[in-house]
């Protein structure tokens, strides 16, 4: 690890970067919406530049379906949905379908695992 300072007068260190391969890269921005899902629990959460580039890295997975968006445009209005069943039912009718088009099965513990994070379920 190297640390310098760079021409803005900013501290940086420099850390190897990890190797991040198609897999883990799916599987991180799957992360990021089911972290989403988990914080709507507690109300509408905000949209972010990170939700919004997990969405459109896995929207561009499948070149055939990308055009339609549906599932990927839903999991984004959805988020600021106020009634909480409807924001609830919403989220996880796009994640589902969104893991479907990514092939990838839903873990239910690892939906747990942030639930958990976030503060539970209400």
């Amino acid at each position: 690890m190297r640390a310098y300072w760079n021409s803005c007068s900013l501290y940086v260190l420099k850390l190897p970067v990890p190797n991040l391969g198609p897999e883990r890269l799916r599987r991180l921005a799957l992360d990021a919406l089911e972290e989403v899902v988990a914080q709507a629990e507690h109300g509408p959460v905000p949209r972010t530049w990170a939700v919004r580039f997990s969405l459109a890295y896995l929207s561009s997975l499948d070149r055939m379906r990308w055009r339609s968006g549906e599932p990927y445009r839903d999991f984004w209005r959805a988020m600021s949905i106020d009634r909480k069943a409807m924001r609830r039912s919403a989220l996880h009718s796009a994640l589902n379908t969104i893991y479907a088009w990514a092939d990838v099965r839903r873990d239910p513990e690892r939906a747990a695992f942030f639930v958990e994070r976030t503060g539970g379920a209400e």
